[in-house]
């Protein structure tokens, strides 16, 4: 899989001390780093562990017992942080908070795109002095436009299909007259008496031209925020194709670990407690427990024969981690740069904006009770990190 460089954004919230050490981008670059080394320090230790360690059967005990319950809590933690990622990729709550704008009835931006259409028309048509009569059916098909389109179509295509729908205005008006050869008392007593008559206008390229021009700020802005999204949305197809079955190796790693230690990895089981029973752990420092026999154990030696698969799998989940932090963090960062151009576009209210930037920062930080993605991500990453160490002791 080819490596991507870290990029985070930053969140400028201000937090409480305790609370904020965990939610700033240098607490993010500093985890990702951190869990790096230790996956290449697991590396170099799993080498060294092709037998088991030289020493009493006292010490061998004790380095068995301790690495079976960091090698539990590992798989826990790292089936607990998968299902973290997996759950907030499928729900992108953030996003879809910033989504909210790529709509033209959403007031998101403290406007709706559906009123500046109105009022650009009325402004083009009093610009351009538009008769009446004109002017009211071009109104009527971009209001029915309007209704029809405006609650579903998004801004770009609904755009083109307000200037469409107006470029292709026609105007008839039929008129019927007595023909010249109409019989001599003037009355008109046949259809071949009648004359038909039609004048057909349409409106200029002068007043397309204006209507467009006053829509160019919020086209080019959507133009943007689209492609911000939409290269998201592939690079995030990618992300879960390259990555569609770390669910099942972690399920099956799982699986494979309690079956050869009867080591039980639920979150609402104690895995202390289950490894101090397998190994009658209260009782191993008396003078006549027998260590050497619970070495020879087969659920005491599977650890030691699995290191290797244990590092295949961290690795592989360091990368899956890295790029999901990467992608999400570009895209919000991307996404906040954007909602920033927004406050430039005519019918912006500054306010409402800050306010939606300040709701995506509380989202990706949160609080204390209440902790948001960025801060729940550098927890679990410091933990995985932990139980590395653990396992290496």
């Amino acid at each position: 899989m080819r490596p991507i460089i870290l990029l985070i954004v930053t969140l400028g919230l201000f937090v409480h001390p305790a609370f904020g050490q965990d939610t700033t981008k240098v607490s993010t670059i500093e985890k990702v780093r951190a869990l790096d080394n230790d996956v290449q320090e697991l590396k170099d230790y799993v080498k060294s562990q092709k037998t088991l360690s030289e020493g009493t059967a006292k010490k061998i005990y004790e380095k068995n017992y301790n690495r079976l319950i960091s090698t539990a809590e590992l798989l826990r933690e790292l089936n607990s942080t998968i299902a973290f990622i997996e759950k907030d990729k499928s729900q992108a709550s953030v996003d879809n908070a910033i989504r909210q704008a790529n709509n033209p009835s959403s007031d998101i931006l403290g406007f709706k795109l559906t009123d500046v259409i109105t009022t650009s028309l009325d402004e083009t048509i009093k610009e351009k002095n538009i008769v009446a009569e004109k002017s009211s059916t071009v109104k009527s098909i971009v209001g029915n436009l309007i209704h029809g389109f405006g609650p579903i179509f998004p801004p770009l295509q609904f755009v083109s299909s307000i200037v469409s729908g107006i470029s292709s205005f026609t105007d008839k008006d039929i008129s019927i007259a007595p023909s010249l050869t109409s019989n001599i008392d003037g009355k008109i007593k046949y259809i071949k008496d009648m004359k038909f008559s039609a004048k057909t206008s349409t409106l200029d390229t002068a007043f397309i031209g204006s209507f467009t021009r006053k829509l160019a700020p919020y086209i080019g802005f959507y133009v943007e925020l689209n492609q911000i999204n939409t290269s998201f949305e592939d690079d995030l197809a990618k992300f879960s194709f390259l990555n569609s079955d770390i669910t099942s190796k972690a399920a099956q790693l799982s699986i494979e670990f309690e079956q050869g230690t009867s080591v039980e990895l639920h979150p609402d089981s104690s895995i202390t407690n289950q490894v101090n029973k397998l190994t009658s752990f209260n009782t191993s420092g008396t003078t006549n427990f027998n260590h050497s026999d619970f070495n020879r154990k087969s659920e005491m030696s599977y650890v030691n024969e699995n290191l290797e698969s244990l590092y295949e799998f961290v690795k592989y989940f360091n990368e899956y981690a890295r790029q999901y932090i990467y992608l999400v963090n570009r895209n919000i960062d991307n996404n906040k740069t954007q909602l920033k151009n927004a406050k430039k576009l005519p019918k912006a209210v500054t306010k409402t904006i800050d306010d939606l930037l300040t709701k995506i920062e509380k989202e990706q930080v949160g609080t204390e009770q209440n902790p948001g993605f960025i801060t729940k991500y550098n927890k679990n990453i410091s933990s995985i990190t932990n139980k590395i160490k653990e396992l290496r002791k």
